[in-house]
């Protein structure tokens, strides 16, 4: 909840109005993007188990009626979101395995140092903003950790991720 806390004063700070729309279950998803869309320019979503189990859904509804969804996780822009500053699940694993390596090598875990992702990824998806109706500026092209382009940059994600063929990634996290 602290991350939608954030995004409220943030919000307040731009002079942007947040709506949003609470759900039960993901068959909801469809009838809450439905209930906003008149009164939004954009969908915004965290990295919410509940409505990205439905995010196809949403996806669908965004390029039926040309507007951009935003995720809260690099994962969702894989499928289908416009682009996503926030945690990338494989180099939240690449950490937690970096941590077991040292247990392994003996370091007690104790002198582990732990916290949370002290980098997030920054992943656009061109296909989709055309698709949902939005002209991506070439700036933000530019600073972005992973840009995605085809249907086969979508479909073979896993090497389009970032680490993918052992490297640690464009933006490493500590260890």
């Amino acid at each position: 909840m602290r991350h939608i806390q954030r995004m409220r004063a943030i919000a307040i700070e731009l002079g942007l109005v947040l709506l949003e729309a609470t759900i039960d279950d993901s068959s909801q998803v469809y009838a809450a993007a439905q209930s906003l869309l008149p009164r939004v320019e954009a969908f915004v979503i965290t990295s919410d188990n509940t409505t990205v189990n439905n995010l196809d859904a949403l996806i669908d509804f965004a390029k039926e009626h040309q507007t951009p969804v935003f995720a809260g996780d690099v994962d969702s822009v894989r499928l289908g979101a416009v682009a996503a500053f926030g945690m990338d699940y494989f180099l939240v694993g690449y950490a937690a395995g970096r941590k077991a390596g040292l247990i392994l090598q003996g370091v007690k875990p104790v002198d582990i140092p732990w916290g949370p992702l002290a980098n997030f990824s920054f992943v656009i998806n061109r296909q989709t903003a055309r698709e949902q109706g939005l002209n991506i500026d070439p700036r933000m092209l530019k600073i972005a950790d992973e840009v995605l382009d085809s249907d086969s940059d979508i479909r073979d994600g896993l090497s389009a991720m970032p680490g993918a063929r052992g490297e640690p990634g464009a933006k490493d996290m500590a260890s």
